[in-house]
């Protein structure tokens, strides 16, 4: 005959101790997860897009009234990690703020230490002065935007260029001048969580589990702490109620 495994009876040491393993191991898994996320959310995977230049070139009138321009932007992967899907969206707004004009450029994936250029083509009408608005895209996300001008009123003269890095070359049907500075294309502040957003919403969501277990856990034991007890006042009335009914019956 075998003998049988006698199992020792649970007491409230042996459930702090069971619980403080518990969350000291959970612990050690939020440290190890917010160092590979603060890690991964570094600059070795990151990539930070600049635009270098953009030159304006007159284009051709499609109509006695309009004129095509065409924005030639270089962007630059000033970062260590791949600038993936990359584009760059141009609105042309008139004074009364309403949009006249839309163009993409697409540009892809930009690999580290890089630059790309597109071109955006716009067809505008004469006689307006236009608000350019520029939005550089990384996926589903903008990342730059800024502002430039285009003037395309009579009182212009010639096909030249104002402004920083920015150029014109007339055709001679039409005037008009552009001035874009690319050090007014500025970054955008893209939130932490946002799907695809790179690792620091990971890593702060790491930091903060972190923290908050070991205040869940000490929650924890101080409310097993409060049933033991609770538990042990009930059973002692128990047997003091047990032990009175025993005398009681011996006095009778």
């Amino acid at each position: 005959m075998k003998p049988k495994k006698v199992f020792k009876p649970v007491t409230p040491e042996r459930m702090i101790a069971l619980s403080a393993l518990v969350i000291a191991s959970l612990t050690l898994v939020g440290f190890i997860t917010a160092v590979i996320a603060f890690t991964s959310s570094g600059s070795a995977t990151s990539s930070n897009l600049q635009i270098e230049d953009i030159f304006t070139i007159q284009g051709d009138n499609a109509a006695s009234n309009k004129a095509t321009y065409i924005l030639e932007i270089y962007l630059t992967n000033n970062g260590n990690g791949v600038a993936k899907e990359t584009k760059i969206t141009a609105y042309a707004e008139n004074d009364r703020k309403i949009v006249i004009a839309k163009g993409d450029g697409y540009i892809g994936d930009i690999q580290p230490k890089k630059t790309a250029t597109t071109t955006i083509s716009l067809l505008l009408i004469k006689n307006i002065s236009y608000a350019v608005s520029l939005r550089v895209w990384s996926g589903e996300l903008v990342v730059l935007k800024g502002p430039g001008t285009i003037d395309l009123r009579s009182s212009q003269s010639g096909g030249g260029s104002s402004g920083g890095s920015s150029g014109g070359s007339g055709n001679g049907a039409s005037s008009g001048s552009a001035g874009f500075d690319p050090s007014k294309i500025q970054p955008v502040e893209t939130p932490k969580y946002a799907l695809g957003g790179g690792g620091a919403g990971s890593a702060d969501m790491a930091a903060g589990f972190m923290i908050l277990l070991p205040l869940g856990g000490l929650f924890l034991i101080l409310l097993l702490l409060w049933g033991f007890r609770k538990m042990r006042k009930n059973k002692l009335a128990e047997n003091i109620q047990q032990l009175s009914s025993m005398e009681g019956g011996k006095v009778q």
